[in-house]
């Protein structure tokens, strides 16, 4: 979030025309940091470049005292359409910079290839949703992406047009079409309301009572074992150390872990290769790597939303048929919601107020108000709906924290679920098999159905099918990334039809390793390396996208993609990922995940005095068998 008033401020038209002429007649070396700065024709236009982001911290770190004047350096980004008539007059050649626009021009060969591109990543983008929207196309037509993204720099006082009229050449003699999209300057971004609030919000939790010793065990003379319980469950120190250990318990399904760690790396890898698609310095290499089926790992990592649905729901059954039978659990409804809710959001919470407070402070670069401030706008804008559940029926390409659209339909089907749990809690079999078969071919048939009679899907891919409750996500992109394939039937069949196979798969796999025939591949699932990022999978999912974005804002040029430079980011960030959510699980996830279980034995008047709270019941457990912390599945 910027403060565009800043920016009308800062103009003077008079003082501008002064800065020019100086700097023109009087200081060539000044000129050519700003010239250096600024705009030029982009590198690598035959390969589809059309983005050139100058140098952004030089730019605004032009400041000149000369006279009665300072000139201090504005950094700008202009779109210019490609392939201008422009009447260039002849003195145009003395004048002396790295701009000549006379070089904005594309073969036709390379201008069909970035228009299939531009359509091609387009309906790859949808499926990602609000916060994977391409930022530098309109995304109504594949020719609006055959537009140069130029960088300028200017003085502050200037605006581009005096800059470049004063500087380059006449614009209008020339004829030279162009737009701002926006500017910068240092201290752009302005105090807000939710900056008060995230500020005053963490200072109590670092103040709390964990770092208070007297008043702990003044508490803890009147009260021995709850004030152990309830401190304890704040402290980082322990509670990091918790999460560290590792324990096998024979009556957890061992292999979930394993399925769940694979799930979420596979998650991070896809959106690697997605994020580096907005600032893309090859796009003619990047769209055949698209075209070939060597590309399909990472267009089907979609699948992996429908590994998460599998196992909330395969955890949701197993967690609950250990506590409840069909009838308690209508009786307890109001708690069994109330549970998962309040589970989810902690962390959930958290991620959003850094969303749109502290993320808009930690960097910043270039591409840093396409990125990091459009998503901050949105959680400022709508972070009642994702907190609420509803983003996939409200503004659902606006929604903050885009990828929670899984939590929201996962708390729906958990809500549903009751309808079919009820039957499969009690006592007979048949019922409980007839019940799950019944709601799976009504669930498919559904699909089906909606996928065949609905218009308008291939073009509006995220809203209705993606973030569809009745769809739920099943992915097909690997099949229309191939721009010659165009068998709507076939596309449609495997639409409704691949998540379920996907999901049968997979539970026939966890099906044979807790049975015993699982073999190597129950080996491989069930070791100990997986159950710690099993442990933190939930916070990994929620702010991975965030650490990417904060680390490609800052990018000063184009990134040029090849498998092994993405696969090398890819490793980075899975380790960033990971030390973050650990410690994000640790210091929120695990405390009130011990709170919340002490106030339902509290409601329920059930308090359990053989057992001691632990975070392993919390954490280790997580994911497998305790009934509070089934949300650390949800991805």
């Amino acid at each position: 979030m910027l403060d565009t008033d800043l920016f009308e401020r800062v103009l003077d038209t008079q003082e501008c025309q002064r800065q020019l002429e100086y700097i023109r007649r009087n200081d060539t070396l000044l000129m050519a940091q700003f010239f250096d700065a600024g705009i030029r024709v982009p590198r690598g236009i035959l390969l589809g470049n059309l983005a050139d982001l100058g140098n952004y911290h030089q730019c605004l770190g032009i400041h000149e005292e000369v006279d009665d004047m300072s000139i201090e350096g504005k950094y700008c980004m202009i779109r210019i359409p490609t392939n201008q008539n422009l009447q260039l007059e002849s003195s145009f050649e003395k004048y002396q910079s790295n701009f000549d626009p006379r070089t904005l021009r594309l073969h036709s060969i390379t201008t069909e290839k970035l228009v299939e591109y531009n359509s091609n990543i387009k309906k790859l983008r949808s499926t990602f949703g609000g916060e994977f929207a391409d930022f530098r196309t309109d995304q109504g037509s594949p020719l609006s992406g055959l537009q140069f993204s130029l960088a300028l720099c200017v003085p502050k006082v200037c605006t581009t047009e005096e800059t470049i009229t004063g500087l380059l050449f006449n614009l209008t003699s020339v004829g030279l079409e162009y737009e701002d999209r926006y500017c910068r300057l240092p201290n752009d971004k302005p105090w807000a309301p939710v900056d008060y609030i995230a500020v005053n919000g963490t200072t109590p939790y670092c103040l709390s009572p964990r770092r208070q010793p007297n008043v702990q065990k003044r508490i803890s003379r009147s009260d021995p074992k709850e004030a152990n319980e309830i401190f304890i469950s704040f402290s980082a120190l322990t509670n990091c150390r918790r999460l560290l250990v590792i324990k096998t318990d024979p009556n957890n399904i061992q292999c979930v872990d394993g399925i769940r760690s694979l799930a979420i790396f596979w998650v991070i890898v896809a959106h690697v290769f997605q994020t580096i698609s907005f600032n893309i310095a090859n796009p003619m290499y990047a769209f055949e790597w698209i075209q070939q089926y060597k590309s399909i790992w990472i267009f089907s990592a979609t699948l992996t939303v429908d590994t998460f649905f599998l196992l909330s729901g395969l955890l949701l059954v197993f967690i609950t048929a250990k506590k409840l039978t069909g009838k308690q659990l209508i009786k307890n409804l109001p708690f069994f919601y109330l549970n998962r809710l309040l589970r989810m959001f902690p962390v959930l919470a958290a991620v959003v107020l850094y969303e749109a407070s502290f993320s808009n402070r930690v960097a910043d670069g270039p591409l840093w108000p396409m990125l990091v401030g459009n998503s901050v706008h949105k959680c400022r804008t709508f972070w009642w709906t994702t907190l609420l559940h509803l983003q996939n029926f409200i503004n659902p390409e606006e929604a903050c924290l885009g990828l929670t659209w899984y939590l929201a339909i996962d708390v729906q089907l958990h809500i549903l679920s009751p309808i079919v749990l009820f039957w499969v809690l009690g006592r007979s079999r048949v019922t409980a098999w007839a019940a799950v078969i019944a709601a799976a071919v009504a669930s498919i048939s559904a699909s089906t159905i909606y996928m065949f009679t609905r218009e308008g899907i291939e073009e509006n891919n995220y809203i209705l099918y993606y973030v569809n409750i009745l769809t739920r996500a099943p992915p097909f992109l690997f099949m229309i990334a191939n721009s010659d394939f165009n068998n709507r039937t076939l596309v449609t069949l495997l639409a409704s039809s691949l998540r379920p196979l996907w999901a049968l798969c997979l539970g026939w796999i966890i099906f044979v390793c807790v049975t015993g025939y699982g073999g190597p591949i129950n080996w491989f699932l069930s070791l100990n390396i997986w159950k710690i990022p099993a442990r933190i999978s939930y916070a990994m999912y929620l702010i991975h996208i965030s650490i990417m974005f904060t680390i490609y804002s800052t990018k000063l040029q184009p990134v040029y993609f090849s498998i092994g430079s993405a696969m090398f980011d890819v490793f980075g960030f899975l380790w960033i990922t990971m030390f973050v959510s650990f410690f994000l699980t640790g210091l929120i996830d695990a405390p009130f995940a011990i709170l919340f279980k002490k106030l339902f034995e509290y409601v329920l008047k059930k308090p359990d005095s053989n057992k001691k709270t632990r975070i392993e019941q919390s954490n280790q457990n997580d994911n497998v068998q305790n009934g509070n912390t089934v949300t650390n599945n949800n991805m």
